[in-house]
This record gives C-alpha cells, structure tokens and sequence, in this order.
C-alpha cells in the first residue's frame, strides 16, 4: 500500500467538486442513475476509510464526469455519462501518523491508498443500473 499526504487528496476533492458543480462539461445531455456495492477483495470497505467513485467519459461527446462518496461499501451516481465510460475509485485512510508537507507548513495527516491510483475499469452504460457492483 501506498501513502499519501493530505495533499493528493485533496486535488482529488477539487475535482469532485468541480465534477458535482458541473464544471466540467455540459449537462445537456442524457444521463444514467448508476447504483451498487464496492467490495475490496470480497470483504466490505473499511469504515474509517474515504472512499470515492469516479465515472469518467471516454468520448467527447458525452456528459460530464460524475463523481460520489461510497458509503458502508454503497455508491449512488444519478447522473452519470452514457456510452463508453472509465470508472476509476479513490480508496484511502488514515495511517495514523503526520507527515511534514515539504513547504513548510504544519504536518498533515498521512493516508494509505487501499487501491492503485491507476486502476480503472471501463464499462458501456446503456441506462439506468441500479445493480451495479465492483470487486475491486
């Protein structure tokens, strides 16, 4: 497992909420309500852990990136793109410790990342699936 300073979180953050505020693409278009579980290696993710769901497009063409949090191992994405998508997850939680920023500043909390931070998948959405689970 790999760790991180609070810091790769937090650009993870930015997007999500450039994501949530749609400033990333338009909204014009056709969305999908993707609904499931997220298992790490078959056992439930942990509970002191900050979980993320990404669902990007892979065409220009298509609506926005959707981002949600992933709660008790459950996601809820109402909007997300259709077509050809990259579901990527962002798995992490505190080690514990505190590391020194490098600029500075005051040590911030350090966090391990429960996933690769290249690890994505990509599926077809072609509607609604309020099924849909990931093992990862």
């Amino acid at each position: 497992m790999r760790t991180r300073s609070l810091t790769g979180w937090a650009g993870a953050l930015a997007v999500a909420l450039l994501v949530s505020l749609g400033c990333l693409g338009g909204s014009d278009k056709e969305t999908a309500h993707l609904q499931g579980t997220v298992t790490l290696g078959g056992q439930p993710i942990p509970a002191d852990a900050d979980a993320r769901i990404v669902v990007r497009p892979t065409q220009l063409d298509q609506v926005s990136a959707s981002a949600a949090v992933i709660r008790d191992g459950r996601y809820d994405l109402p909007d997300a793109p259709l077509g050809e998508v990259e579901v990527s997850f962002t798995i992490q939680r505190p080690t514990g410790r505190r590391v020194d920023p490098g600029d500075g500043g005051r040590p911030v909390p350090e966090y391990e990342f429960l996933v690769p931070q290249d690890e994505r998948q990509v599926i077809q959405v072609d509607g609604d699936k309020l099924d849909l689970n990931f093992e990862l």
